[in-house]
């Protein structure tokens, strides 16, 4: 599969109050900011690992990952290495200061069609959207 960059959309939304901060940017960055898988074929999966990485120099950040509405892409629970998991020893779904956790997203096409969809990571400080795309989808390869 083949990635590419692409904008990254970011939303923060806090409760209406007058103590309450407007949060400008959310601590947790996204490489790559989009997904585009290239020249796949029909009855095939194929994968792409995003990082979600938390920024912040003190809070930890527990990201949830709502399913795209296209079923031909998908997505597994975030996880981490395999020395980082050693090395922390917490649950995943949360993502500590300056640690990274992955995001595997799958695309398995029935159609010829060029497909787009997005994947919204929500946390308590807002939003992210992970845009998805798959082009130049084959028909299946003869045996």
């Amino acid at each position: 599969s083949k990635l590419a960059g692409d904008t990254l959309k970011a939303s923060g939304s806090a409760k209406r109050s007058a103590s309450a901060k407007k949060i400008t940017a959310l601590p947790v960055q996204l490489s790559p900011e989009a997904v585009v898988f290239q020249g796949c074929r029909v009855g095939s999966s194929y994968e792409a690992k995003v990082e979600l990485r938390n920024l912040s120099q003190k809070s930890s950040v527990s990201p949830r990952i709502m399913p795209c509405t296209n079923r031909a892409f998908s997505s597994d629970p975030l996880r981490y290495d395999a020395a980082t998991r050693k090395k922390l020893g917490i649950a995943t779904g949360i993502i500590p200061p300056g640690v990274s956790a992955y995001l595997t997203v799958r695309f398995a096409p029935k159609t010829l069609e060029d497909q787009a969809d997005q994947l919204v990571i929500t946390t308590d400080l807002g939003n992210l959207s992970l845009p998805i795309h798959a082009v130049g989808v084959l028909p299946p390869g003869l045996k």
